[in-house]
């Protein structure tokens, strides 16, 4: 019962003695509540099951103070490669530019739920990339 709306036409009560209205409005903002955990949870997920997520989060912690890095997706693509290691080498990393294009577009939304937005255009090179983390 931890909501308190007054209502603004009460169409009866329920066994708490609360107006029906009211009633509606916390069933409204409990599933509200639910959702936004549901989502940040998945967002979540998504990064710790994705293999270029935590690279990365953690290439933009070592850029410090600044915290953004912009290059084409090739570039991006090397630095990654380098900065995860044997995780590279997984079936499920990308094995090409155009690859982590695709994967970008993916986690895009993950990320940003992580604060860090992503800019990208497309030059005559392929495309560039502008990460920055909030």
């Amino acid at each position: 019962m931890g909501c308190r709306f007054g209502p603004k036409r009460p169409v009866g009560f329920n066994q708490n003695r609360l107006p029906l209205s009211a009633e509606i409005a916390c069933r409204k903002l409990r599933n509200l509540q639910a959702y936004w955990a549901n989502r940040s949870e998945a967002f979540e997920a998504a990064i710790e099951d994705d293999p270029i997520a935590q690279p990365i989060l953690s290439l933009l912690e070592k850029v410090r103070p600044e915290r953004w890095w912009q290059g084409t997706t090739a570039q991006l693509w090397e630095r990654l490669r380098v900065h995860a290691g044997e995780a590279s080498r997984a079936p499920n990393f990308p094995q090409s530019p155009v690859a982590l294009g695709k994967a970008l577009r993916r986690i895009e939304p993950a990320l940003a739920a992580k604060g860090v937005t992503m800019e990208r255009k497309p030059i005559t090179a392929g495309t560039q990339v502008t990460l920055q983390a909030r």
